[in-house]
C-alpha cells in the first residue's frame, strides 16, 4: 500500500474478530515516533472467514499531514464489547511523493 499526500485514500484491514464483538476501532498513523493521525470513524463489516474488515477513509487534509517519502506505521486498536483492547502489530507503509496535477479549466 502506498498513501499519497493530498489524495483521498481508503485503507482496509482484516481482523480476526466478528463485528458483533467489536465496540470501537481506532486506526493510528505514526511517523518519526509521533502520532500524526488517529481515526475512530472506520466502518466495520463481517467477512466470510468469521472476522471483520475495517475500512478507514483518509481525507485529503488527513493525507496532507503525512510526510512525503517517509515510512508510516499504522496500528489498529480494537476495543471489544467486553472492554478488552487488542492492538495490532505495527504495519509499515510508504508515503509517496505528493502528486501535482495540472487541471485544465
Amino acid at each position: 500500500m502506498i498513501i499519497y499526500p493530498g489524495e483521498t485514500s481508503v485503507c482496509e484491514f482484516i481482523v480476526p474478530y466478528g463485528s458483533d464483538y467489536i465496540s470501537k476501532t481506532v486506526v493510528s498513523f505514526y511517523q518519526d515516533g509521533k502520532t500524526i493521525l488517529s481515526k475512530s470513524d472506520s466502518s466495520i463489516a463481517d467477512n466470510e472467514d468469521g472476522g471483520s474488515i475495517i475500512t478507514c477513509t483518509l481525507t485529503q487534509s488527513d493525507t496532507l499531514k503525512l510526510k512525503d517519502y517517509y515510512v508510516c506505521s499504522i496500528q489498529i486498536n480494537v476495543l471489544s464489547t467486553n472492554g478488552l483492547r487488542y492492538p495490532s502489530e505495527p504495519i509499515e507503509v510508504r508515503i509517496g511523493q505528493q502528486q501535482y496535477r495540472q487541471v485544465m479549466v
